[in-house]
């Protein structure tokens, strides 16, 4: 599968999975606060303290394996070792899921079709297992030549229950942009309800999605299955349905969910070493266009952004965050050939010293400091960006290794501001309306920085201490 197109949708997903081991103490349950006025129970009341105990343990566990995933993530220090751990957690997640069917016959029928705007929808089944059928969309692109071979999206619905039906847009938006993209009903949702309710044709007895999947996780447990195999084997039989079809390419398939359609995307578990964004259009209404951090404790490397257009942000067109503390790195970083306007921050920032909430177990002393190295940027035109880049939140014992910003033409209201970077390259900047000087450095080296004026850089918080004890990974 292309891990291109699938470490892009994937970062839409949303998901996780606990697939460590740890062992957790359980302390003195808290004294809880009385109950405010209209809630629905006093989890101190006798009729409640099992619930109470019940809760108090499974949060006291999940905290565990939190601490520990945190923990064996800031180890990671190579790529060696961070293909170790994905090896380790694929594992894991597989003994807890289960051991999977055999294949057998998909048993594909189309039965019926319908044209829209740019695209075919097709109405399909296939068997992920034997009279097993799982119903779906596959949503097939206008105007290509016979021969014409797609990248393919799975497209795996959130706890919906229209399923197929509610990914509607996002599957259209694939489709107009050239993939084809199979949406499907995970089991209990759409026309896979396992509860119908009698009375209320495409209602469940089970009142919803995530009630029906309760219900449906109770039996398979009681044989010592999970119902979560299901919905994986469902999804990995859907990525051997796209493979067949003759306009995709078995090598350009990638995974999109989001809520439950992000734990399945999560299982499918296709690792993610390099991300190629090219030929879209970008407004960030909330954060960046393309935001690239903050939590970086796996690592980050070879991102490729080109041929794109930045039409608004409410921060920064391309923004690279982390901390100390996370580890780590986040190198070759590309972008190319790009259009950026309507930015209310400016075209670049990268936020090394102090993004996002500190880690519970973070990785301490220098080693807890993300390497970062080469970060190169061309061919830009930029309309009124506030401005070009802002780039002094670098910490000065692990220096930006590598940065080169070439070709750049527009507007700006402020020029380059840089710090504590080695290796930079700064040529052929042709833009107008800047105030101040166009080059600002504070402990730079490189070339294209003559007549650099002097600016400050913020000072990094204190180096993470040494814990008490090391950490030990249960």
């Amino acid at each position: 599968m292309c891990r291109a197109i699938s470490s892009v949708v994937r970062t839409l997903c949303a998901g996780a999975v606990l697939a460590g081991v740890a062992l957790a103490q359980t302390p003195t349950p808290p004294v809880r606060p009385a109950p405010l006025p209209g809630s629905r129970s006093d989890p101190n009341s006798p009729a409640q303290i099992g619930r109470t105990h019940l809760t108090e343990y499974l949060d006291n566990l999940a905290a565990a394996y939190t601490s520990t995933r945190a923990e064996s993530i800031g180890l990671i220090k190579s790529l060696a070792d961070a293909e170790a751990r994905q090896a380790r957690v694929r594992k894991q997640i597989m003994s807890l899921v289960g051991t999977l069917p055999e294949r057998t016959p998909l048993n594909p029928r189309t039965l019926g079709s319908t044209q829209a705007d740019g695209f075919r929808i097709e109405k399909v089944l296939f068997d992920s297992q034997p009279s097993f059928p799982v119903t779906a969309l596959l949503y097939v692109p206008d105007g290509a030549p016979a021969d014409t071979k797609f990248p393919a999206i799975l497209m795996s619905p959130g706890h919906s229950p229209a399923g197929k039906a509610g990914d509607y847009s996002a599957a259209a938006l694939f489709a107009r942009n050239g993939f084809v993209v199979l949406s499907y009903d995970p089991i209990g949702q759409g026309e896979r309800l396992q509860y119908p309710d009698p009375a209320k044709p495409g209602s469940s007895l089970a009142t919803g999605p995530t009630g029906e999947h309760g219900e449906a996780s109770l039996k398979p447990m009681l044989i010592g299955d999970t119902f979560a195999l299901y919905e994986l084997w469902d999804a990995m039989r859907g990525i051997d349905y796209l493979a067949q079809l003759p306009e995709v390419d078995a090598k350009h398939i990638g995974a999109f969910g989001c809520s439950g359609g992000g734990s399945e995307g999560y299982l499918l578990h296709q690792t993610t070493e390099d991300v190629h964004i090219s030929n879209c259009t970008f407004a960030g209404l909330v954060f960046a266009c393309i935001g690239i951090g903050s939590e970086t404790s796996g690592g980050i490397r070879n991102v490729r952004i080109e041929h794109c257009k930045f039409t608004g942000a409410k921060t920064f067109a391309l923004y690279i965050k982390t901390r100390p503390g996370r580890g780590a790195f986040i190198e070759d970083i590309v972008a190319n050939n790009l259009d950026v306007s309507g930015t209310q921050g400016g075209l670049i920032r990268f936020k090394l010293l102090g993004s996002g909430k500190q880690d519970e177990s973070p990785v301490p002393g220098n080693d807890g400091i993300p390497t970062v190295r080469n970060f190169r940027f061309s061919n830009i035109r930029v309309t009124d960006a506030p401005i070009l880049v802002d780039g002094t939140s670098v910490h000065p014992d692990k220096p930006l290794e590598g940065f080169s910003l070439v070709n750049i033409t527009g507007t700006c209201a402020k020029g380059i501001y840089l710090a504590n970077v080695r290796r930079a390259e700064i040529k052929n900047i042709s833009v107008t309306g800047y105030a101040g000087a166009l080059i600002n450095t504070s402990n730079v080296t490189g070339i294209g920085l003559n007549g650099a004026a002097p600016t400050d850089a913020p000072k990094p918080d204190d180096p993470v201490p040494l814990p008490a004890q090391p950490y030990q990974l249960h």
